[in-house]
């Protein structure tokens, strides 16, 4: 438990330094190249899942409230090895209204390591800069960007209620 308090605290700072990320939702009427792959969530999470549902299979620290969410530190085991991280992954998790709508994952590492693992599953990006890519599908937005030394994989639900 001491170890998940730590790690609310970590990823609680990391919020602050890394929110908002520019360009996570495009407009609606611009029309992006679908990614390849829409994963609807993250691994074995899935958009719309209920709080008190991941809370019967994560241990999830609560982080507080931002805007109409609530953010919670979660660690996820990672199962696929997605990402080229092999092993758990810190990761905060965004609810709205105790549905899941939005992961986002701190990273460390070269960013183009990074974005190329994250390209290797959902396909080219629709928009690409320097230090920064965004993806978007039927079901989720994706983005990746560097910010000063962290590398913040966001991935959001369409339909926010």
């Amino acid at each position: 438990m001491k170890n998940t308090k730590y790690l609310a605290a970590g990823l609680l700072g990391l919020a602050f330094l890394c929110w908002p990320c520019p360009g996570i939702h495009a407009a609606e009427s611009r029309h992006l190249a679908q990614m390849s792959h829409d994963p609807g969530g993250f691994e074995e999470l899935t958009w719309n899942e209920t709080l008190p549902s991941m809370q019967k299979k994560f241990v999830l620290e609560y982080l507080g409230k931002e805007a109409a969410g609530q953010h919670y530190a979660a660690i996820l085991p990672n199962k696929k090895n997605e990402l080229g991280i092999k092993g758990p992954i810190a990761a905060e998790l965004i609810f709205y209204s105790q549905k899941l709508k939005a992961v986002i994952i701190y990273m460390s590492g070269p960013y183009t390591h990074r974005y190329e693992a994250v390209k290797e599953l959902y396909g080219t990006p629709a928009i690409k800069g320097d230090a920064y890519a965004y993806w978007e599908g039927p079901k989720s937005y994706i983005s990746l960007s560097q910010e000063d030394s962290y590398i913040t994989l966001r991935l959001t639900s369409r339909k926010i209620e």
